[in-house]
Formats: C-alpha cells, sequence, structure tokens
C-alpha cells in the first residue's frame, strides 16, 4: 500500500494513512474546480490559482482513516516532471 502510517501510540495523529496527492495538468482545466468538488461537495467558480494550494481530506475507506493532502499547482506537467528533486517520490504519474 502506497502512503505513510501515523504512530498508533499518541499526539494529534487520528487517522491510519496519509497521502499527499499532487494535481498537476494544463492550466484552466479544472483541476481547482476537481479539488473543490471532491473536498466541499459544492461547486462555485474560482479564480485562478496563483502558485500553490493545498486541501486536507478525512476518509475512511475499510475501515480505516486516511488523511489526504491534495495540492493543486499551477507549474506546468513539463516543468514539473524534468525539474530534479520536484517530486521525490512519485507515484502514478
Amino acid at each position: 500500500m502506497l502512503g505513510s502510517s501515523s504512530s498508533k501510540g499518541g499526539g494529534n495523529n487520528n487517522y491510519d494513512y496519509s497521502f499527499k496527492i499532487l494535481l498537476i495538468g494544463d492550466s484552466g482545466v479544472g483541476k481547482s474546480s476537481l479539488l473543490v468538488t471532491f473536498i466541499s461537495n459544492f461547486v462555485h467558480d474560482l479564480s485562478p490559482t496563483i502558485g500553490v494550494d493545498f486541501k486536507i481530506k478525512m476518509v475512511t475507506i475499510g475501515g480505516k482513516r486516511l488523511k489526504l493532502t491534495i495540492w493543486d499547482t499551477v507549474v506546468a506537467t513539463d516543468v514539473l516532471l524534468h525539474s530534479s528533486g520536484v517530486l521525490v517520490e512519485k507515484s502514478g504519474v
């Protein structure tokens, strides 16, 4: 399974696994709309993303709590994939 596991003992971790998801793609294709709709189940008019934005959503699947940190970026796909050090641990490009 991909993702990182939280410690079960203490702390503020109230999830079993944490996933970091990066939305990449051409400008104006709806990445921000997809993110906001997934997080809030509500569609509204959005202004263009400037730089990077992220949202966090907790979901339960198969009895496991998942923390999804979803990043929305305006970086062009070809620049992102060819920049060293940008995607440290990528899965599913």
